[in-house]
């Protein structure tokens, strides 16, 4: 099976420049992604910048050098639209306080709000134009954002997010049933479900608060955590279908969210190490974050690590 290495990056920041950088570095696929705590709605930032006849010229150029594309967002948020609060707020979560609250995610126990999950998640799939069969409609980028109603309060949050993505994939599978749909383990979904995952569903799995200065198979608590739930989700979702998306060149992440972006902190020993790691687990597809290493990265601190990165990455 061929290996997917790959990095996802802002749309704002793909260039002629990238599609060199991956080519080098022999990656082969590329994310399309938006921070979501930078843009609010950053579905519809996405497909705004998707009608630009630019930007479409721009991704089909690295399909064109057999780099995939494909759009990595935090999606609920689109797939629900916030205006219909106003008419039928019970789509919408119950918090803490018993109140129901526009701010992440659904109240998974209202069949209509899978249901019109399912249907703009078809919707979306259309919108984007994505050649590729693995499609990224994550849960709102929000943690403590599970719906605690009374029907909702005996599920985990990994339990509402599977009944989120589950009705994603059947509205994906309604128009490509080849089509698969990613559950993302990240946030409030950091604990092994009951539910039980469409076969369409696979696991893509984000390890965002591990300690990132140390490889995974350190006896850090939080890299513990991590490295111990993997193999157990493992056990549900197959591991030749699985993702990793990582964060080693989430420059972002490592600037704190504040610009000008500091220069990247990147140890290609720590990726070896966790590459050799998801290996042995049966994962073939790794891939990274890549963002704020755009035009404004390059002009202070040169080309980022791209071909290192690569070079890790096939090691193993």
């Amino acid at each position: 099976m061929t290996q997917k290495r790959g990095i996802v990056i802002l749309i704002d920041e793909i260039d002629d420049t990238w599609l060199t950088l991956c080519k080098e570095a022999g990656l082969n696929v590329l994310g399309v992604h938006e921070l979501a705590s930078e843009k609010p709605n950053s579905v519809q930032k996405i497909l705004d910048r998707l009608t630009e006849k630019p930007v479409r010229k721009q991704l089909a150029r690295f399909e064109k050098a057999g780099i995939a594309v494909e759009y990595e967002l935090h999606a609920v948020e689109w797939l629900l639209p916030r205006a219909l609060f106003g008419t039928n707020p019970d789509l919408f979560r119950e918090n803490g306080a018993g109140k129901r609250v526009p701010d992440g995610n659904c109240c998974v126990s209202n069949p209509l709000a899978l249901e019109i999950l399912s249907e703009r998640a078809r919707m979306l799939a259309k919108l984007l134009r994505q050649s590729g069969e693995n499609f990224h409609f994550w849960m709102d980028d929000a943690e403590d954002a599970v719906c605690r109603c009374e029907k909702c309060s005996a599920l985990s949050g990994a339990d509402q997010n599977m009944l989120m993505m589950n009705a994603v994939a059947e509205g994906l599978a309604s128009i490509d049933r080849n089509a698969k749909a990613a559950w993302l383990a990240y946030a409030d979904a950091l604990t092994v479900p009951r539910i039980k995952p469409r076969p369409s569903l696979f696991l893509e799995f984000a390890p965002m608060l591990r300690d990132h200065r140390e490889p995974i198979t350190s006896a850090g608590v939080q890299n513990t955590k991590y490295r111990e739930l993997l193999p157990a989700l493992l056990k549900i979702f197959s591991p030749a279908d699985a993702h990793v998306l990582e964060y080693w060149l989430d420059n972002a992440l490592f600037s704190h969210y504040q610009k000008p972006p500091a220069k990247l902190r990147f140890d290609p020993a720590v990726i070896e190490a966790d590459t050799a790691f998801y290996r042995s687990l049966g994962i073939n597809f790794i891939t990274s974050f890549g963002s704020w290493l755009g035009e404004d990265y390059r002009a202070l601190y040169g080309l980022p690590p791209a071909a290192e990165y690569g070079a890790a990455l096939r090691k193993y």
